[in-house]
């Protein structure tokens, strides 16, 4: 550990200067690890603006590295004098599968997970007073028995009640962070997450320890966060909530995702209810999660459903930001747009959610083409992009979570819209 923290690669990655493929093209040179292997990787980046923004040349660049990496190394210490602390590289973790990363290495405090199964159960972070203590008796009940790691975000809401759910049981748990593991929060949840530690589970990140979190963040620790696990149960999910980044992830990677099914009024279920349409189980009772581990375990999940994978963002880009090939990224979206679709429904037209004004049936597919070329302009609020796609409100909110659930249009602050990056 004391070795890796004071390396240079080290100090790269918590200056926000390497990735795990440039990681891979270091050590492919004969003089890794060295300066000039530095230069190398400064020489054949594929962001060349990247670096070059930050030194004019590979020394300066590691100057800085070694500069920027201080604050970091020192909260990982801080970190060790409470707690054990770890890193691994994705590979290396003994997961069901490699997860899913850009990060050189994940880092962690408390526990490594061990193999066996595993659960990643997520939700809203707007828990009702009556769902909560419906759901902690639920959850406590089936996830209770033999060995299972409860795997989840570390937030309030469904997050926290998982937690609190695996301590009560017995159960070890692990919070995949949003920021690095010295940066752990919300700040309410102090004391859960020293619980986690406490009991046999711990806190995870794939961001150098001192990292902060912000949005983009949170999309990366989705997408991380299912493919550590045998499967995924959402509790309860909004029409836009990263449970469903979450859950469309595992759907993407061929894993069984779960969903306790909501009342089809209840906005807080309609992004979990839409997710049951599109591939994901019912879960009633504790068999179905037993059910969907063993066949994780057998291997009898079957091939990857044909829906578009999620898009991991680049943490450095703005998601709303348009660049030069906007118009061609968004006819490519709206035709992916229309093959998923037409997949979902076998060529059929697709149906709403109930309750739910929409389009005349067999305009679904258009509707969808015509959000994605608009945005391919640059990012919109709802009410523009409803003008510029001809749409009422309502047909306009179903094109836009259907969109978001095949990963290719991303939600950003006050209402507005963007293609996802990528």
């Amino acid at each position: 550990m004391d070795e890796w923290i004071d390396g240079w690669s080290f100090a790269l990655w918590a200056a926000g200067l390497l990735n795990a493929n440039e990681l891979r093209l270091l050590r492919g040179t004969v003089a890794w690890p060295s300066e000039e292997s530095v230069a190398i990787l400064y020489a054949e980046s594929r962001e060349p603006q990247r670096w070059a923004a930050v030194a004019p040349d590979a020394t300066g660049l590691l100057a800085h590295a070694r500069a920027a990496a201080v604050t970091h190394r020192d909260a990982l210490l801080r970190c060790r004098e409470r707690a054990p602390v770890w890193y691994a590289e994705p590979g290396e973790l003994g997961r069901p599968r490699v997860p899913r990363t850009s990060s050189p290495w994940l880092v962690g405090m408390g526990a490594r997970p061990t193999p066996g199964p595993s659960l990643a159960v997520v939700g809203t972070r707007q828990l009702r007073a009556s769902d909560e203590a419906r759901f902690t008796r639920l959850l406590s009940e089936w996830i209770s028995g033999e060995r299972l790691e409860v795997w989840s975000g570390g937030a309030i809401g469904c997050d926290a009640l998982a937690h609190r759910c695996a301590i009560a049981v017995g159960q070890p748990s692990f919070a995949v962070l949003g920021a690095g593991v010295a940066q752990a929060g919300p700040r309410t949840n102090d004391r859960l997450f020293e619980q986690l530690v406490e009991r046999g589970g711990g806190l995870i990140s794939d961001m150098p320890p001192n990292q902060h979190a912000w949005r983009n963040t949170f999309i990366d620790r989705n997408s991380l966060l299912a493919s550590c696990c045998d499967a995924v149960l959402v509790l309860r999910a909004p029409f836009r909530s990263g449970a469903v980044v979450t859950a469309r992830t595992g759907l993407n990677l061929g894993m069984p995702v779960l969903v306790v099914p909501g009342e089809p009024d209840d906005e807080t279920a309609l992004g979990s209810n839409l997710l049951a349409q599109q591939g994901a189980r019912l879960c009633v009772r504790r068999s179905d999660i037993d059910e969907v581990l063993r066949e994780s375990a057998n291997g009898t999940i079957g091939e990857l459903l044909s829906a578009p994978r999620v898009p991991v963002p680049d943490g450095g880009r703005d998601g709303g930001s348009a660049s030069a090939g906007a118009a061609g990224a968004a006819r490519a979206a709206a035709r992916r747009a229309a093959a998923a679709s037409s997949r979902r429904s076998g060529g059929r037209p697709t149906g709403p959610p109930t309750g739910l004004a929409v389009s005349a049936p067999g305009t679904g597919e258009q509707s969808s083409c015509e959000v994605c070329t608009a945005l391919g302009a640059g990012t919109l609020h709802r009410d523009e992009l409803a003008a510029r796609a001809g749409l009422t409100a309502a047909e306009l909110s179903v094109r836009l979570l259907e969109l978001e659930l095949a990963g290719l249009v991303v939600a950003l602050e006050g209402g507005h819209y963007g293609l996802t990056p990528g």
